[in-house]
C-alpha cells in the first residue's frame, strides 16, 4: 500500500503518534527502535505484555535494552498479568536499578510475591517506586498475593491508588493498610478477594483529602471503622457477596460519611435490612442501585421514618446485571417509597431505569411507566417511547387516538425523558 509523501512526513514528524511502545513478542527490535527515535523527546507510555513460557528471556532483555535508556521520559508503565511470573520478575529486577523522573502512572496487576535476590522488605522488591526514584508518581495500581503477604508502603505523593487483592483465605489484614502515608490521596479503589479487616484499629487510617472510595471486598466493617475521610464525596460498595447485612457493615459509624453525596451499592440481598445506610450517608444527592439492591432501601417506606426521604436526594439510578430477577416486587417497593416522599412534600426525584436491557415484555415496561411517571421525573436508558397516532370513525365523526409504544434498542445508550 502506498502512502503519500505528505501523510508520511506528517506521521514521521508527529512524536505523539509514536509515544506508546509495547514490549511484547509481536514487536521486533527494529519497530521498537523506530518508535523510540520518532517519538523524539515526547513522554513515553510503556506496556510490557504477552510473554508466554515459549518466549526467551533474552528477547525480553533485548527489547528492554532499547527502551530503558529513555527511562527519563517514561510517563506510564504497565506490566500486564498475561506474562509469566519469571518474565515479570525479570522486568522488576531490571527496573529496580533505575530512576524514572517523569513517571506518573504505574500498573502491575499480578506482582510476584517474592523476587530472586531480594530477601528484605517489599520496598526492596519495588525499589523503583520509592519517592527518590519516582518523585512524580500520581497513579499506582498493584495486584496479587504480594499486596497482602508483604509489608508495603506506597509513595506519599500519590493521588490515585488501586489495590487488587487475591487472598480469599487470609485472616490477617493487609500489612500496608496500617502503613499508608498517602495524605494527598484523592481516590482509593480496593477490589478483589479478601476476607477480613477486623484487626484494624478504629480511625487508624487517615485520608484527609480522599474524595472517591471504591470498595469491592467482602466483610468491610473493620475497614469502615478504621477509615477517616472527612471530604469523601463518592462511595461505592460492591462486594462479590454480602456476607453481612448493611446494618452490620455500616452500623455505629455516626456521621463519619456525612460528606458523601454520591452512593453506589450493589449485590445486596433483598432480605437484608438497610436502615443504617440512611444514618451513615444522610446527605446523599445521587444514588445508584441494582433492582435487588433497591428493595432493602425502599422497604423502609413501609415504616415511614422521616430520614427515609433523604431530603438532599436528587437522582436515583436503578441498574444491575440481573434485571429480570426481582422485578415483580421491586417497582411496588419503589412506588410506595416515592409516594411517601410525595406525601412529605419532597421534590420529585429524577429516576433513571437501566434494567430494561434484558426484557422485551412491552406490557411490563408500559405498566412500569404508568406506575412511576407521575411520582418522579422518569428516564429510560436503552428504550425509546414513541407515540403512535390512529384515526377511528367515519367522515362525520373522527377520533384521534395516541398510543404510546416502546422501541427497544439492543446495546443502545439512547435516553428519553417521559
Amino acid at each position: 500500500m502506498k502512502v503519500s509523501r505528505r501523510w508520511r512526513n506528517l506521521i514521521l514528524h508527529s512524536p505523539s503518534l509514536w509515544s506508546t511502545i509495547k514490549v511484547t513478542p509481536t514487536w521486533h527490535e527494529p519497530l521498537v527502535r523506530e518508535h523510540v527515535a520518532n517519538s523524539c523527546q515526547h513522554p513515553l507510555n510503556i506496556e510490557i505484555c504477552s510473554w508466554s513460557e515459549m518466549e526467551s528471556h533474552g528477547r525480553l532483555v533485548a527489547l528492554l535494552d532499547i527502551v530503558t535508556p529513555c527511562a527519563h521520559r517514561w510517563r506510564s508503565l504497565a506490566i500486564r498479568d498475561d506474562s509469566t511470573e519469571p518474565h515479570r520478575c525479570l522486568v522488576l529486577e531490571l527496573l529496580n536499578h533505575m530512576t524514572f523522573p517523569t513517571l506518573t502512572s504505574v500498573s502491575m496487576l499480578d506482582v510476584p510475591p517474592y523476587l530472586d535476590g531480594f530477601e528484605g522488605s517489599s520496598m526492596e522488591c519495588l525499589a523503583f517506586l520509592a519517592p527518590e526514584n519516582c518523585p512524580y508518581l500520581k497513579f499506582l495500581e498493584l495486584g496479587g498475593l504480594f499486596v497482602t503477604m508483604m509489608p508495603f508502603w506506597v509513595p506519599s505523593g500519590l493521588l490515585n491508588l488501586r489495590l487488587v487483592f487475591d487472598d480469599p483465605f487470609g485472616e490477617d489484614p493487609p500489612f500496608f493498610l496500617g502503613l499508608l502515608s498517602c495524605r494527598n490521596l484523592t481516590s482509593l479503589s480496593l477490589p478483589g478477594e479478601l476476607w477480613t479487616f477486623d484487626q484494624l484499629s478504629p480511625n487508624s487510617i487517615q485520608f484527609p483529602l480522599l474524595e472517591t472510595l471504591v470498595c469491592s471486598v467482602r466483610s468491610a466493617k473493620g475497614l469502615m471503622q478504621a477509615l477517616v475521610a472527612p471530604v469523601l464525596s463518592h462511595f461505592e460498595y460492591c462486594p462479590p457477596i454480602w456476607d453481612a447485612s448493611p446494618d452490620d457493615v455500616f452500623a455505629g459509624l455516626g456521621d463519619k460519611f456525612s460528606s458523601v453525596i454520591r452512593l453506589v451499592l450493589s449485590s445486596m440481598d433483598p432480605l437484608h435490612e438497610a436502615k443504617a445506610i440512611y444514618s451513615t450517608f444522610p446527605n446523599v444527592c445521587h444514588m445508584v442501585l441494582g433492582p435487588q439492591d433497591s428493595i432493602p432501601i425502599f422497604r423502609l417506606g413501609d415504616d415511614s421514618p422521616s430520614e427515609a426521604t433523604w431530603h438532599h436526594l436528587k437522582s436515583l439510578t436503578v441498574d444491575g446485571p440481573k434485571p429480570i430477577r426481582g422485578l415483580s416486587t421491586f417497582p411496588h417497593h419503589l412506588v410506595r417509597w416515592l409516594k411517601y416522599r410525595q406525601h412529605t412534600r419532597q421534590s420529585k426525584l429524577q429516576v433513571r431505569l437501566c434494567m430494561v436491557y434484558a426484557t422485551r415484555d412491552w406490557n411490563h415496561l408500559w405498566n412500569l411507566h404508568e406506575m412511576l411517571h407521575e411520582l418522579c421525573i422518569l428516564e429510560w436508558a436503552g428504550v425509546r417511547l414513541n407515540m403512535k397516532m390512529s384515526l377511528f370513525g367515519d367522515s362525520e365523526s373522527l377520533l384521534l387516538v395516541c398510543m404510546p409504544t416502546f422501541l427497544y434498542h439492543i446495546g443502545a445508550s439512547l435516553t428519553l425523558f417521559v
